[in-house]
């Protein structure tokens, strides 16, 4: 689980993007939601906020 702008996202995977050397997409969802959402979590560490 993590949480993103106050809002709870269930993690389903991650996939290394090409290029970046650990630049990490993650695909997330709602706890009781059917969409899938997209994030970044950049090399700092920091995830984007833009799902």
């Amino acid at each position: 689980m993590i949480n993103l702008d106050g809002v709870t996202y269930e993690i389903l995977g991650e996939k290394k993007i090409a290029g970046f050397s650990s630049r990490v997409e993650i695909m997330l969802r709602r706890p009781r939601g059917k969409r899938v959402y997209h994030a970044v979590r950049y090399e700092d560490g920091s995830i984007s906020s833009a799902v």
